[in-house]
């Protein structure tokens, strides 16, 4: 049976990823409504989706919706949140943006207890290209990760929890942020379990590599004269994203793949390489929740984390944390200021 999703925003990030994300998975998922500011009609995939908005909640069956998706700005969450609790959500997922919230509005998290379960989309985690890189660290291939380099990859908070996916560490111990002349900048990070990575910016996706090193061998995002090295490649149809190949070698698809490829010649709001795999790693976050998978769960708590750890980096030059496992200081201080701030 599908599962009712109701979406809060038509804007960019709903246009170009979030509603292309379930409309991808529409045997599984069914687009129950789209909530705006405004009541407006909305056309997409050639004709193919067609809805009118609505700008009240009143008349919902909150009984009937499976998924409460919020792809609107931060600042506008707090406000969507409290008008949620009139309804009965305790059986409903709810799927939040980074950077989650506007740090003034933390204390609106609490709400967070009122969902089945919360989890952040943030792209960034499940994108094809990380999947793979994963895999490749986890099989030993590359032998034990030491060091990242991301060249004009990386951007703000998203960097962070890729980096946190790649290593497996949760914590940073310390960014050194240094800046040369507007938003040039290469940035110094140390996760918790020692892992290094050096990021260069600004990010310029049409140009962006990734370099990880292990001690054993290196997985790169472009071709290398040199031994021991693990070439990702990306596979294109009609100039659309079309899978990865590891040393030449198409990766067979998955089911979410399948999905994806049969649906992206329909996506026409925003074409770019980069959005197509922010699509595609949207599905997988929405499809965990599905298969009741942990791989690309992020929660709300680390989203904040990442988006404080970089605005402090790029204020002060520097974030220090001290931590062990999913725990630090910081993330203690996150959970406390959400405590005692109010809702």
């Amino acid at each position: 049976m599908k599962k009712n999703v109701l979406i809060f925003g038509a804007g960019r990030r709903a246009r170009a990823t979030v509603l292309p994300a379930f409309w991808s998975l529409r045997e599984e998922y069914n687009i129950f409504g789209v909530v705006t500011k405004t009541v407006r009609d909305i056309s997409l995939f050639s004709g193919k989706f067609i809805t009118r908005t609505r700008n009240d909640l009143e008349g919902i069956d909150f009984k009937k919706i499976d998924l409460i998706v919020l792809a609107v700005p931060i600042d506008q969450v707090r406000g969507i949140l409290a008008s949620l609790t009139k309804f009965n959500t305790k059986d409903i997922y709810l799927i939040l943006d980074t950077p989650v919230i506007s740090l003034k509005h933390l204390g609106s998290l609490k709400y967070s207890k009122l969902y089945k379960g919360v989890v952040v989309a943030e792209d960034f985690i499940s994108l094809p290209n990380v999947i793979q890189y994963k895999k490749i660290i986890e099989s030993g291939n590359i032998g034990k990760l030491k060091h990242l380099h991301l060249f004009h990859s990386g951007f703000k908070h998203h960097a962070l929890s890729m980096i946190k996916t790649v290593t497996g560490s949760r914590n940073f111990t310390y960014i050194i942020s240094t800046k040369y002349f507007g938003e040039t900048r290469i940035k110094k990070i140390c996760s918790g379990n020692g892992v290094k990575t050096t990021m260069i910016e600004p990010r310029d996706y049409d140009v962006a590599k990734n370099l990880l090193i292990g001690d054993k061998g290196m997985i790169a995002d472009y071709p290398i004269n040199a031994s021991s090295v693990i070439v990702l490649d990306y596979l294109y149809k009609d100039k659309r994203h079309n899978g990865i190949s590891i040393d030449g070698l198409p990766i067979p698809p998955t089911a979410t793949d399948e999905y994806f490829y049969s649906n992206i010649a329909e996506f026409t709001d925003e074409v770019s390489f980069i959005n197509d795999l922010k699509i595609r790693g949207y599905m997988e976050i929405v499809r965990s929740l599905s298969n009741r998978s942990t791989a690309f769960i992020y929660s709300p708590i680390e989203g904040v984390y990442d988006n404080l750890a970089i605005k402090i980096s790029d204020k002060l030059g520097f974030f220090f944390d001290f931590g062990f496992g999913r725990f630090s200081v910081f993330k203690s201080f996150i959970y406390l200021l959400i405590k005692i701030l109010p809702k």
